[in-house]
């Protein structure tokens, strides 16, 4: 329950597995059915001769139809597992887009972008229901007004469609069909919907979006951190990525340096010396005697402490 009750990234997941999980249904089912389809026509023999709705060869011809009849049947259903495939994929790709939001917020470089639509969601949402009401509005009194001459205003659905055309791209020809109709009705209601939709309404929209770019990016420059560009971020994976193999060897050798030096404190305590680690700029080195005494003096040691320390500072050793 607590997946559930947590962020919409969580319940995004939820639904690109049960989508998946339909779209995969629906798979099985169309290669099951093209099977069927293949099997059906394989078997599938027309009667020779001509067709005969009587007599002798009746019967042969009316299972023939019978088997047409089913293998129709069989095609309609893979025709509509393949529209339900395609509605599901369509379904994903739109999915898609709301997880990239979830794949910024991952991203310091592009964590902005992410927080400012997280912010701006809250008043987009109240907005949008004013818009809404404002289109369905406009969109009536369209239908009201032109839709017995004009196509594009026939039914509320057309009409709140050609209201969201005008009031996104300003468009004028529908305008000057309207004109030819009643100049004074298409007059108020064209230059209204511009004025309080196109210019207001929209202007609206982009300052609610503004607003909370400026509060996501002050948010971001209170924090402490470092925010490294995309171009940062693309150079250190490169380098990770070539240095991998290195790496690696740097480990290993650490490791063998280790069980050398237990093997030889544990063993003959003779003095040994573990093979230097190229590249790293430091070198494990096991001296012991059968005292316990360090063979070593206090200054070598220091000095060696020092030497790592400046290397550790200046970013020379890897590990």
């Amino acid at each position: 329950m607590h997946y559930f009750s947590g962020s919409i990234g969580n319940l995004l997941d939820l639904s690109n597995i049960t989508v998946g999980l339909c779209l995969s249904y629906e798979w099985i089912r169309l290669v099951l059915h093209l099977k069927e389809i293949n099997h059906l026509l394989v078997h599938l023999h027309r009667p020779a001769g001509d067709v005969v709705h009587s007599g002798e060869g009746y019967e042969d011809w009316l299972d023939y139809h019978h088997e047409l009849v089913e293998i129709e049947h069989v095609v309609e259903e893979g025709i509509t597992d393949m529209k339900m495939i395609r509605v599901f994929a369509v379904i994903v790709v739109f999915s898609m887009i709301f997880e990239l939001f979830k794949v910024w917020e991952g991203i310091p470089a592009l964590r902005g972008v992410a927080q400012t639509i997280s912010i701006a969601g809250n008043g987009l949402m109240s907005f949008s229901l004013v818009l809404g009401c404002l289109i369905t509005l406009f969109g009536g009194a369209g239908m009201l007004a032109f839709g017995q001459q004009m196509i594009e205003f026939h039914d509320m659905i057309s009409a709140i469609i050609s209201t969201l055309t005008i009031m996104t791209t300003g468009d004028s020809a529908i305008y000057e069909r309207q004109f030819e109709l009643n100049p004074f009705i298409a007059t108020v209601w064209y230059w209204t919907l511009v004025c309080i939709m196109y210019l207001v309404c929209l202007n609206l929209v982009l300052c609610i979006l503004v607003d909370a770019y400026g509060e996501a990016n002050a948010a971001l420059s209170n924090d402490n951190e470092h925010i490294p560009t995309l171009y940062e971020q693309g150079r250190d994976t490169l380098m990770y990525f070539l240095n991998y193999n290195q790496l690696k060897q740097h480990v290993m050798n650490i490791k063998d340096g280790f069980k050398n030096n237990n093997s030889n404190n544990d063993g003959n305590h003779n003095n040994s010396k573990v093979k230097p680690i190229q590249k790293v700029g430091y070198s494990i080195n096991s001296n012991s005697t059968s005292g316990g005494n360090s063979a070593r003096s206090d200054s070598d040691n220091s000095s060696n402490n020092g030497w790592v320390n400046n290397k550790y500072k200046n970013g020379e050793m890897a590990l």
